[in-house]
C-alpha cells in the first residue's frame, strides 16, 4: 500500500471476476476482504468487519474464505451494494 500507492486491494477466489459473478460489471469487486483507502462509517450485516487500517479501511465479507458458491456469491453482492450505497465501489475507469 505504502509502497504503490493503491487504493483498493481485495482477496477473491481468482475465477471470480472472470465469471461473471460480480454484481455491477462497471464497478470494481469486492470479494471476500479488502481495503480502502477511503475512510467510512459502517453499520450493517453485509459485512462481518469493517475497521480502520492505515489511513483507510479494511473490510471482511465473512469470518470464512469465500467460495463461488450461490450464498457467497449472494453475500458478496450484498456487501458490494453496501459499499456502493457508502460511494466506497469506485467505476473500473477510475481506478
Amino acid at each position: 500500500m505504502d509502497t504503490w500507492g493503491f487504493n483498493w486491494i481485495v482477496v477473491r477466489p481468482s475465477m471470480y471476476q472472470g465469471m461473471n459473478k460480480q454484481l455491477f460489471d462497471d464497478r470494481v469487486t469486492f470479494g471476500w476482504m479488502g481495503w480502502t483507502s477511503k475512510q467510512f462509517d459502517y453499520s450493517g450485516d453485509a459485512l462481518s468487519r469493517v475497521e480502520p487500517f492505515r489511513d483507510g479501511t479494511f473490510m471482511l465479507l465473512q469470518d470464512r474464505m469465500m467460495n463461488l458458491q450461490k450464498p457467497d456469491v449472494e453475500t458478496c453482492d450484498r456487501a458490494e451494494a453496501a459499499l456502493l450505497d457508502r460511494g466506497v465501489l469506485n467505476l473500473i475507469s477510475e481506478m
